[in-house]
């Protein structure tokens, strides 16, 4: 009885991851129909084709682990403020890894660990006049997104 019980819950907790990566991408397509609302889907192949031309140390590294790259970027306020909760959804089931608050505007940094990898990553950034979201999914290293961040804000100090 015990082991018909653990597969049930197993069969369950497999559906539910399922129907949750289906949700997140489905959020992003949705949003994706507001006017004033930029979508950009990258896969596997696409990901890997970019490989040695990316501007940032270590980014050419991430990309190629990843599985899939979504980006979703609103150009008004009044899309952003629409946009947003259609996205609550891609949050569910995920870990809350970073939150920084500046000026007017915050960067949420959300994951789903998988050992000491993660296999999912959501940033979201959202300020008085828009917003965007990059949802990355695969075998995300996060001491290599901790070294393309310090490196981007190495490049944009430089540029200052």
């Amino acid at each position: 009885m015990n082991n018909i019980l653990r597969s049930t819950a197993a069969l369950a907790l497999l559906l539910c991851c399922g129907v949750a990566s289906f949700a997140q991408e489905a959020a992003f397509k949705r949003a994706a129909k507001l006017p004033d609302v930029e979508y950009v889907y990258l896969s596997k192949d696409m990901l890997s084709m970019v490989g040695g031309s990316l501007p940032v140390a270590g980014m050419d590294e991430a990309a190629a682990r990843l599985t899939s790259m979504e980006v979703l970027s609103t150009s008004s306020q009044e899309s952003a403020s629409k946009a947003l909760p259609m996205l609550d959804d891609t949050r569910t089931g995920m870990d809350l890894l970073g939150h920084i608050s500046e000026n007017d505007g915050t960067v949420d940094i959300y994951g789903v660990r998988s050992g000491d990898h993660l296999s999912e990553l959501l940033v979201l950034v959202v300020d008085e006049a828009d917003m965007c979201a990059v949802m990355m999914k695969g075998n995300i290293d996060p001491d290599v997104i901790k070294s393309i961040a310090k490196e981007s804000r190495n490049n944009k100090k430089n540029k200052d």
